[in-house]
This record gives C-alpha cells, structure tokens and sequence, in this order.
C-alpha cells in the first residue's frame, strides 16, 4: 500500500490525468482567461490558545502575558509555549506564527488589494481556561486579556501585511464574556472597533468602521482604490440559533434593516458587494447527523429566510458570500429564479481541534466586471518538519483551467458520484479524514445536499429525493 505521503502526492496527479482525457475536459479549449484579476487572501478559524502549555495555576506564561504589551508576545510565547500543533487542539503560537509567515509568502507572489479574516481568534473555552489558569482571576481581568489578545492578533497582522487592510470579523468565540455572546454597543465591541481601524489606511474606511461598528460588530467599506466593489462585513452571530446577550434579537433585525439598505444603496451606485461573515446560512450537517429526525439549521430561521431572499433580490450584484465556522473547505449554491446562481464559499480554519489539516484561501476576481473567477487553497500538515504548500486550485479541478468562467459555473459541475464528487470529500478536511463526509460516509445524501440547499424545507426534500435515488 502507498503511504499517506505518497498517496497526497500522486492522486491529485492521477485525477488530473483522468481529467485531461474525459469529454468534460476537452469541451471549451478555446476559452481565454480574463484580461485581468485582482486577489484578495482570507483566513479563519485562527483560534490562538495560550493555555497549551498550562499546566498549573497561576500559569507561568499567562502571568508574563498579562504583565508585557502584546508588542512583547510573540517573544514570550518563543521562549515559554512548550506546546506542538495537534489534531484535536486549537492553534499553539507556532502555528500562528507559520499560518502568518506561509500567507505572508504567497501575498509576496500574488499581490493583495485586502486580506479577510473570518472571526474566532479565540481558543475554544478560553474564558474557562483564563479562570482556571490565571492569577487572581476577575471578569474585568479577563476582558481586559482578550483586549489584548485581539491587539496581538493586530500586531501580527499589521506586520504579515504592512501596506494591505486587513478586515477582522466577529466569530462566535470573541466576546470578552463567553461564546455566542454579543452585548450591542459594548465595551468589547468598541475596543475591537478601535483594533480594526487601526488595521485600515485608508481614512473614510477607518471612520466608517469607527461609527458602524460599535453598534453590533457589523461595517461596510469601499474595497481599496476599487470604488466598484462594496465590502459589507457582517455579524451573522447575532443571527445564530445559540446567539445570548442584552437586545440581540433587536440588533439582528437592525443588521438586516442596514444590509437591505447598503444592497439599495449598491443598486443605486451600480456597485458591486461583497459579503463576508464568520456563521454560515444554511445547515448544520454535522447537529444534524447526531439529532435524528431533526435538521439543525445554524441560524434562526426567520433571520435565514430574509436574508437569502435580499440576497435573490440583489443576485446580479452579489460577487459572493464568504463564510467559515465550519473548519472546513466547503462551498454552497444559493439557486435564485431566472437569474445566475450566487456563490458561497467557506474558508478552512487554521486550528485543527476537529481534525483537519490547516488551511487558507486566495481567491481571484475579475476586472472590471468584478465576478468571482477562482481561489487557491493552501494547506500544511501537522507532521513535524511539514511545509505549507499548495493543496488545490479550483480552476484547475472545477473549471477545467478555463478561467474566463465564474467560480460559479465550476460549483455547478459538482454532481453526487463522480471524480468531482471525490475530490470535494478530499478537500474537505484538506486532505485529513476526520469528519463524517468521509469517515463516516455521509457525504450522500447529508453533505451533499447541503451543497445545494440552504433552507431546512428544501434540504428535507433533497434528503428524501436522494435517499430514493440511492435506492432505486
């Protein structure tokens, strides 16, 4: 048998062999790429635990890092974090440090015009691990050590990326209470305002997010020099079925008030938008594989139903929605009538608690029609002296190589059984088989049609359609 190594080297070379010789492949040759694209790099699910190396209270490097400016981590955590990266555990510094380096690398190669980084910079429990592990703990501590743990992450941006602006956005684990907790106006809310401007060079970019996001964690800007293209960046927390805080039902209808009227506001400019948010719409399929007879859905689903049905209204203006939380490469497609379908796609999670190899993203976007055209996934895994290295391109695998498409034409190629079908699986976890799409072999009909259906009515009746298909 091939070892693992050997296999992650040689299948993507016999899958691209048995492409280049399928009908498929050979349809279209003559098609050009776009004149030109532009590029942006996304990352998420970053997950930074300082906690690792803890292994008594007070904890020795919880107390260095309360006492030093963030300016001062990264060189504590190189002298004190005794901890590897390890399946089943969230982000050590060092893994931090390489998934910064390795992007850093390939922004020097594919020159950026932003960066994205899709929420949850915290570990998993960290205010637990805080009251366990630190000294003469209080929640006024606490707040003010996730203050400065969302600095760190800025400091370490700011020098990945000196001159490209870098968005953060809120993930369900970055509160300074506990997960899944948003307080409106807070004082988290306003700290983390003032960390986000400071990662922004461009004036009116800074005062927008100075003035919106406060009030829910929710922003829109301009794209850099690109006045064409909207940046809406949104707090899909407050839309989650586990969202807690003072007046969080009240700010999730304001969000949705304020994207309706940035999209009318997109029309009327004949701008393009973009939108970007930690939380996905759609199913939760892996609740959903544990809950028999029950179909979880990550939003509440009022919430779900208007915002897909703003998004149908403004189809031809939507690039396309980028989204993580799931810790996985995986990608929707919301089906409008009569008009193209919308793309939305996820960005895999640094951290590897739930299995999964590392990952990010750098997609690419046309000019001056603004279409969503491609993305490169980048991966590393955790095997000591392993190298961050290209996992896939999607035009290569989707597309064909014929780039004058829309990532959209290639999702649509995606089909239950096939050579698609396997790489999907593959690609989920990138390249780690830890989660029941392959594990488990639920890929049909469960993943699968969350692929193709983002309402609980609709995934019901993809289920059962399936199922008969399969059994046929």
């Amino acid at each position: 048998m091939l070892s693992r190594g050997l296999k992650s080297f040689f299948l993507p070379l016999i899958s691209m062999a048995i492409f280049s010789l399928s009908p498929l492949a050979m349809a279209g040759q003559a098609t050009a790429y776009p004149q030109k694209t532009e590029h942006f790099l996304s990352l998420a699910d970053l997950h930074l635990d300082p906690f690792l190396s803890c292994d008594q209270k007070p904890c020795p490097l919880i107390q260095k890092l309360e006492a030093a400016p963030p300016s001062q981590w990264q060189a504590l955590f190189a002298r004190y974090d005794t901890s590897i990266p390890a399946f089943g555990k969230d982000s050590n510094a060092s893994l931090l440090t390489s998934s910064f380096a390795a992007a850093k690398r390939e922004a020097q190669n594919t020159p950026l015009q932003f960066v994205l980084v899709l929420g949850d910079f915290l570990a998993h429990d960290y205010d637990k691990k805080y009251f366990q592990y630190a000294q003469n703990p209080s929640k006024a501590r606490y707040a003010r050590f996730v203050k400065k743990t969302m600095e760190f992450f800025a400091s370490e941006l700011k020098q990945a990326f000196p001159k490209t602006d870098v968005y953060i956005l809120i993930g369900n684990n970055d509160s300074d209470r506990n997960d899944y907790f948003v307080e409106p106006h807070g004082a988290f809310l306003k700290d983390l305002s003032d960390i986000q401007a400071s990662l922004l060079h461009h004036p009116a970019s800074r005062e927008a997010c100075l003035q919106e996001f406060p009030r829910g964690g929710y922003y829109a800007v301009n794209a850099p020099a690109q006045p064409g293209l909207r940046l809406l960046f949104l707090n899909s927390v407050l839309f989650s079925t586990k969202a807690k805080g003072p007046q969080v039902a009240q700010a999730a209808k304001e969000q949705l008030d304020w994207l309706h009227q940035e999209l009318d506001q997109a029309k009327q400019k004949k701008q393009k938008v973009l939108i970007a948010m930690h939380i996905p719409t759609g199913i939760d399929v892996f609740t959903t594989l544990f809950l028999p007879l029950s179909i979880i859905e990550f939003w509440k689903t009022p919430y779900s139903k208007r915002f897909l049905n703003e998004l149908q209204q403004a189809s031809s203006q939507v690039m396309g929605v980028f989204q993580a939380h799931l810790h996985a490469d995986a990608f929707q497609i919301l089906s409008v009538p009569g008009q193209k379908p919308l793309p939305f796609t996820g960005t895999p999670s640094i951290s590897p608690i739930f299995g999964n190899n590392p990952g990010f993203k750098i997609y690419s976007y046309s000019v001056p029609d603004l279409n969503l055209v491609n993305f490169v996934t980048y991966y590393r895994t955790l095997q000591e002296g392993s190298a961050w290295e290209k996992e896939y391109d999607f035009d290569e695998v989707y597309q064909l190589q014929h780039g004058a498409d829309e990532m959209i034409q290639g999702m649509l190629k995606l089909s239950q059984n096939g050579e698609l079908a396997e790489r999907y699986k593959n690609y989920y976890s990138l390249q780690s088989n830890s989660q029941p799409i392959t594990k488990n072999n639920k890929w049909l009909p469960y993943y699968w049609c969350a692929t193709q259906e983002l309402t609980a009515a609709k995934y019901r009746a993809c289920l059962y359609s399936s199922t008969e298909s399969l059994s046929s």
